[in-house]
């Protein structure tokens, strides 16, 4: 996973179809480093497994989206059940659900009062 919440399979870059990863440089409350707990949890989802992508679209940067599984497992949907991504609203089949469980549970990035990428990189410019 990059710097900015890309991954490449096979040499392709992809961007994560219905959710946001916090980048790698992100950290919330009391320092924790959300970019890089999440980086390890999408690393441990995928490493040594076969991982398949479907194009969906693009995203807001005009990126290509794609939702992938590693071995058959939805890595969008285990990394917002984990705690490390939060689910994009309006999104049609998304992981919204996911993310409220999570957030109940205060699973990761729930549990550490974490601002939402998009913000997190307005206040945050040269990361």
């Amino acid at each position: 996973m990059t710097a900015n919440g890309l991954f490449s399979v096979n040499d392709t870059p992809y961007s994560p179809w219905g959710i946001e990863i916090p980048p790698l440089a992100q950290t919330c409350a009391q320092g924790w480093p959300a970019g890089v707990e999440a980086a390890q949890t999408f690393a441990r989802l995928t490493d040594g497994k076969t991982v398949t992508c479907e194009v969906r679209g693009k995203d807001r940067a005009g990126r290509v989206a794609s939702a992938c599984s590693a071995d058959g497992v939805d890595i969008g949907r285990e990394m917002v059940r984990a705690g490390m991504a939060w689910a994009r609203l309006g999104v049609d089949k998304g992981y919204v659900m996911d993310e409220a469980r999570a957030a109940a549970a205060y699973a990761g990035v729930h549990g550490h009062r974490c601002l939402q990428p998009d913000v997190w990189r307005t206040k945050n410019e040269n990361q």
